[in-house]
């Protein structure tokens, strides 16, 4: 003889099956890293999810854009597209196949940006962390003394100064 305890365990799974399809583009990759501020940009984490890679930083939206694009143009690519609003930015360059890069930017506060990078319709997880590595140099360059791209270290030189100061 057959056990009912499996039929609502046989509803629930089409069910939740059903929400997560139906959900799943309410909440962008995007809106997570942009989000998620110092937390994303203290760990120095970045995801690709969906073709999309994310990331976050702790700099102002136009030190970002200067330095995503400075990255582009130093891979070689042609920026064909730049669109902003106050706390969003978007700048678009072409590859040699003809396929698309998009850069976004949204300024989740006035010291921390979401970065998003999509290459071609479908997403290329090589090529973006390529663009994301030249855009954390671009930014260390631009920070003198900096360690590591997206950090300030004035904070830890303060803190270490205030501290063997108190000793």
């Amino acid at each position: 003889m057959r056990s009912r305890s499996f039929k609502p365990v046989r509803l629930a799974c089409p069910l939740l099956a059903g929400v997560a399809v139906a959900l799943g583009g309410c909440l962008t990759p995007f809106d997570l890293a942009a989000n998620a501020g110092l937390g994303v940009a203290q760990a120095g984490t970045s995801s690709f999810i969906q073709g999309t890679l994310t990331a976050a930083f702790d700099k102002p939206m136009e030190t970002v854009a200067e330095a995503s694009r400075l990255a582009l143009v130093r891979l070689g690519y042609e920026i064909t597209h730049e669109d902003s609003a106050t706390y969003f930015m978007q700048i678009q360059g072409d590859q040699s196949d003809g396929s698309d890069i998009v850069v976004k930017l949204r300024q989740s506060s006035p010291t921390v940006t979401g970065l998003s990078i999509r290459v071609g319709l479908w997403g290329d997880n090589a090529v973006s962390r390529l663009i994301l590595a030249e855009i954390e140099k671009q930014m260390a360059a631009a920070t003198p003394g900096a360690n590591k791209p997206g950090r300030t270290d004035s904070y830890d030189e303060d803190r270490l100064a205030a501290g063997e100061a108190a000793r």
